[in-house]
């Protein structure tokens, strides 16, 4: 979903928050990305630049990852207890320009880690895996014997073989 903020601050606290509590609260995963820039209301909606770039930098980030653009980093300045860690340059789909990037996260806290059911998707913490299964020294994790049933069945589907 997108939201607009007024405040580059409150764009950048709002995605920490929401990252951390669906992580924290669900067995889902979320990941923002946040820039800041003119943007065009027409017919309810929102549209521009600064948009598709936004989505693009969702598309870039990773499960419970928070990624900014140079100008969110400006905007910004320093916030308490939050640190931008500099990810580099990188190409974006339909974005011109190369960005620079930055993860952005709380002093201290790191990314979730939870396992993944690679059939379902689901994360789980240790204590709700249904079922393990080791396969070419790797531990595989499923939430039910129903995602290890369509493992078997065809793994390279779920390690990208086929």
């Amino acid at each position: 979903f997108m939201l607009l903020f007024f405040e580059p601050q409150a764009s950048v606290a709002a995605a920490l928050d929401i990252v951390r509590r669906v992580g924290d609260e669900t067995s889902l995963a979320a990941c923002a990305g946040v820039h800041w820039g003119q943007v065009v209301y027409r017919d309810g909606d929102y549209y521009g630049g600064a948009v598709n770039l936004s989505a693009r930098l969702a598309d870039a980030a990773e499960r419970h990852q928070v990624i900014t653009t140079a100008a969110v980093r400006e905007q910004v300045g320093d916030l308490d207890a939050v640190e931008f860690l500099l990810l580099g340059s990188r190409i974006l789909k339909g974005v011109l320009e190369p960005q620079e990037l930055f993860e952005v996260r709380r002093v201290g806290e790191a990314r979730a880690q939870r396992l993944r059911d690679l059939v379902c998707g689901m994360e789980l913490a240790q204590s709700e895996v249904a079922v393990r299964l080791e396969l070419e020294g790797a531990e595989r994790v499923f939430c039910s014997e129903t995602c290890l049933r369509h493992f078997v069945a065809a793994p390279a589907r779920y390690l990208g073989g086929a």
